[in-house]
This record gives structure tokens, sequence and C-alpha cells, in this order.
């Protein structure tokens, strides 16, 4: 991801590692969005549900690896587009080992307690990257203003 251009406007947020924060996530993403993008309700929450997704699989390997740093979540904005980057440190993960899970709609779905998270942010998201080492995991999502919008 390059730097954001003199133009956007950018704010940052570090979180625990607690599902008690989601919460405070999605809200921060929603008022950042807010102060410039032009994105229609359903894309703010449509956002702000892959932003909660991110977080839960952060706070899950934070758990996982036992560590207590805090996640961190920055947003840059314009009137033309949301992009949010959660960082981690929980041990990462290679997401091309990920094993394919039957479509949502698929009766042998519900063999699996988990695994949509990633699914549902590109699903939800316009674009969707996912960088993952041995020191943790860096997500970008990235929503665009449709056309018209206010």
């Amino acid at each position: 991801m390059s730097g954001p251009s003199p133009l956007r406007r950018v704010v940052e947020l570090e979180i625990p590692p607690r599902h008690d924060y989601l919460a405070v996530a999605r809200r921060f993403v929603a008022a950042a969005a807010n102060i410039e993008a032009r994105l229609e309700a359903e894309q703010l929450s449509n956002l702000q549900v892959a932003v909660s997704e991110a977080c839960t699989n952060a706070i899950n390997a934070h758990a996982a690896a036992g560590v207590s740093d805090a996640i961190a979540i920055r947003c840059a904005v314009d009137a033309a587009r949301v992009e949010v980057v959660i960082s981690d440190h929980g041990g990462g993960f290679d997401p091309a080992a990920l094993v394919p899970l039957p479509e949502p709609a698929d009766p042998r779905r519900l063999d699996f307690e988990s695994g949509l998270g990633i699914r549902l942010m590109r699903t939800l998201t316009d674009r969707l990257e996912i960088n993952s080492s041995s020191w943790g995991t860096v997500v970008h999502v990235v929503m665009l203003a449709r056309a018209g919008a206010c």
C-alpha cells in the first residue's frame, strides 16, 4: 500500500486485543469515514462488518500467540474512498493455505463453526489485501464511494 496523498485525512486508533473493543473499532471506522467519504449507508455498514471481522481475527491470533500488544487500525479517507489497515502481532498465517469451505448455502457448510471471515471481507469490500508473516498480519480493505452517493 502506498502512503496517502496530501489531500487525504488519516486517523489512527490502537485497541487492546479484546473482543469487547470490537464495537469501538466499528464506531471508529464509521466516524473516520464520515469525515469526508461519500459512502452509502449500506457501504458503511459493510465496511464496519469487514473491519470487525479483521479485528476479530487479529484478537484471536493475539490470544493464540500469547501476545498482548495493541492492534492498530488506520483509516485514510477522502471523498472517493476509505482505506482501512488493521495490523496485528499475532504470529501470522498463510492465506493461501486456508481450507476452501463449502459455499454458505451448501448444507455441508454447517459442519464448520467458523472460517467465513475472509470470504465475507472480500464480498463486502471493493478490495482486500492480506499480508502475513511470523511477526503478524496486515489487512488492508478499501471501500470506494459509488457515483452519485451523497
